[in-house]
């Protein structure tokens, strides 16, 4: 029991540490966390609508994450694998209007419906499925299959995880289910509060260069000092926090900053954000000048 509780613990405080905006890993980290359960594991978690039969018609982001040591081990040596999988074959695995797999059978909505199976291997089976061709390498582990329902508006947008547990006895099988059936409903709540009840379009996902400038505005940074730090002119670090705004649904600093930690909802941000007129007025570093002054940027991005 206190090995679960300890477990439960690790887990949900990475889930709550998850992304509360639209950033391109954001499943890469979600299946990350899912590692914390089980050492050594690998996780696939992935957004996408998927009929009853586990035919695969949207797919709205993926993520893998490998974990093969515990934190008093020694990190991996140079040049060696971190992974028995590669991790971009198991994210690219996935395809529109094929199979996923298995059969996700959501029974309760907000609620995870697991199932646990094995992997065959290769030599013992007549066809390859995608969920083979994502875990043929760890064949013979433990595979924990996950999937919670977003949005009842859209009942095949599913957010499914993989776990696959490499020399997991049954009797900590049995707890890491019920960690997972407790994670997996805070994920999906994550995921929901960071990119909504709706499919986002590809345009409201954060660049790398947008999440880094984000994030240095969270912990209180000036323009100016991003704009050093980054060795871009002042001018281009406005147009990405611009561009935040946009894809935030953010009118000033202090709902950026709150869309970014999750404690404002997409729908909220954006119905806030319709009233407001103009970009982060609260900012008194803006760049002064005319036409002319905007065309003197330094080092366009």
């Amino acid at each position: 029991m206190k090995a679960t509780a300890s477990i439960a613990t690790r887990l949900i405080e990475s889930v709550c540490q998850l992304p509360g905006v639209a950033v391109l890993d954001w499943c890469d980290r979600a299946a990350a966390s899912l590692t914390i359960t089980h050492t050594p594991s690998a996780a696939f978690v992935t957004v996408a609508q998927v009929d009853p039969r586990g035919m695969v018609k949207y797919i709205e982001s993926t993520g893998a994450a490998w974990c093969g040591r515990t934190e008093d081990e020694q990190p991996v040596p140079p040049g060696q694998p971190p992974s028995p999988i590669s991790l971009q074959r198991t994210r690219d695995s996935l395809h529109v209007s094929e199979p996923l797999g298995w059969e996700p059978k959501v029974v309760v909505p907000g609620e995870a419906s697991l199932n646990v199976t094995k992997i065959v291997p290769a030599i013992s089976r007549r066809a390859a499925t995608g969920l083979n061709r994502r875990w043929d390498e760890l064949s013979n582990c433990t595979l924990v299959l996950g999937a919670v329902q977003l949005s009842p508006s859209l009942p095949d947008r599913l957010l499914l995880c993989e776990l696959a547990m490499c020399h997991c006895p049954p009797e900590d099988l049995a707890r890491h289910q019920v960690v997972l059936q407790i994670a997996l409903p805070m994920i999906a709540a994550r995921f929901l509060n960071a990119i909504g009840p709706s499919p986002a379009d590809k345009h409201s996902w954060l660049t790398p260069r947008e999440e880094a400038i984000l994030w240095k505005l969270v912990s209180g940074k000036k323009v100016p000092v991003i704009a050093e730090e980054l060795h871009r002119s002042i001018y281009t670090i406005h147009d990405h926090v611009k561009s935040l705004h946009r894809k935030l649904g953010a009118s000033n600093r202090g709902q950026l900053v709150s869309r970014a930690l999750g404690h404002l909802g997409p729908l909220v941000a954006k119905a806030a954000a319709q009233g407001a007129k103009g970009d982060d007025h609260e900012d008194d570093d803006r760049p002064r000048g005319g036409p002319s002054a905007r065309t003197a940027r330094a080092q366009p991005e």
